[in-house]
């Protein structure tokens, strides 16, 4: 996998107290605290994101609102 390339899974409760479990394709051409700004813009830290290995998933990526960096 290359380096700058992951997959991260948001787990999330909506407003309804239901779970959710999304898998997200996020790029990161630069690495640390570019990537910790994109994240919190997205409303989301680093310690809330289970990391599982890369695939391809872009075709949800428009609906969570997530930018690639």
């Amino acid at each position: 996998m290359d380096s700058s390339q992951f997959v991260v899974t948001l787990a999330y409760t909506d407003t309804d107290g239901v779970p959710h479990e999304v898998a997200l394709d996020v790029i990161a051409e630069v690495p640390g605290d570019a990537c910790d700004s994109a994240l919190a813009s997205a409303g989301v830290s680093r310690r809330q994101l289970l990391w599982i290995s890369a695939r391809d998933i872009s075709a949800v990526w428009p609906s969570y609102g997530w930018h690639r960096l």
